[in-house]
């Protein structure tokens, strides 16, 4: 069984997502989905560097993160997808 973590509307708080990303990974999460209203690409670069998979999904204030597209696993919503481990 997979376990998936989740977070969201995380905003300016980045220190907040980044206990939350490493307590999901500290309880065996082995990908991190990030729902929306993430507004810091710190927070972005945070989900990139945690070696887990992650997706991350533009929230209504993130229409400034829209040019990172390319750069992070950051999709518009909604955004339905079928992930396949490679583990």
């Amino acid at each position: 069984m997979m376990k998936i973590g989740l977070l969201s509307d995380s905003h300016r708080k980045v220190d907040l997502a980044k206990f939350c990303i490493d307590t999901l990974k500290k309880n065996g999460a082995q990908l991190l989905l990030h729902a929306g209203d993430i507004v810091e690409e710190e927070t972005l670069e945070l989900l990139a560097k945690s070696t887990l998979d992650y997706k991350a999904v533009l929230g209504n204030n993130d229409m400034h993160l829209r040019g990172l597209m390319d750069k992070y696993e950051l999709y518009p919503e909604p955004f339905n997808f079928i992930y396949k481990a490679l583990h």
